[in-house]
């Protein structure tokens, strides 16, 4: 979990680092290309959060999602992030689709892309082993 943590880490940086390029030499047409790697990004960031609390927090698997975790309302918040990453995983992945067609950026960051699409289907696996989806 911990090498899981260290590639969201490094690619919500480099998906961050191409959002700003681009932006700022107004290369990605339509813009809303451009707007995935910036989608990506936080998503990496949200789960970079996520994982460090799943490493450091044990009753995360063991206790109700539902179940506050004290007054800390960050470590609330994150317990809806299997249900985000749920709910947001098919229109990242057609985002993410539409990008590569439109833009046709390099096959290392293709590549990035869809490695990170496949660990997020590996974390709704373990969130769905975990019964994490149960919020209500």
């Amino acid at each position: 979990m911990a090498a899981g943590m260290l590639f969201y880490c490094a690619t919500a940086l480099l998906f961050l680092f191409l959002f700003v390029k681009n932006a700022l030499q107004r290369v990605a047409k339509p813009p809303a290309a451009n707007f995935v790697y910036l989608v990506v990004a936080m998503t990496n960031a949200m789960l970079v959060y996520f994982i460090f609390l799943l490493l450091s927090n044990t009753p995360f698997f063991y206790l109700e999602s539902s179940f506050g975790f004290g007054a800390n309302p960050w470590i609330n918040l994150m317990v809806y992030v299997p249900l985000f990453l749920l709910v947001g995983f098919v229109p990242l992945i057609i985002g993410v689709n539409r990008l590569v067609k439109i833009r046709q950026p390099a096959v290392f960051i293709v590549a990035l892309l869809w490695l990170n699409m496949v660990l997020n289907l590996a974390l709704l696996a373990g969130a769905g082993y975990w019964h994490m989806f149960d919020v209500f």
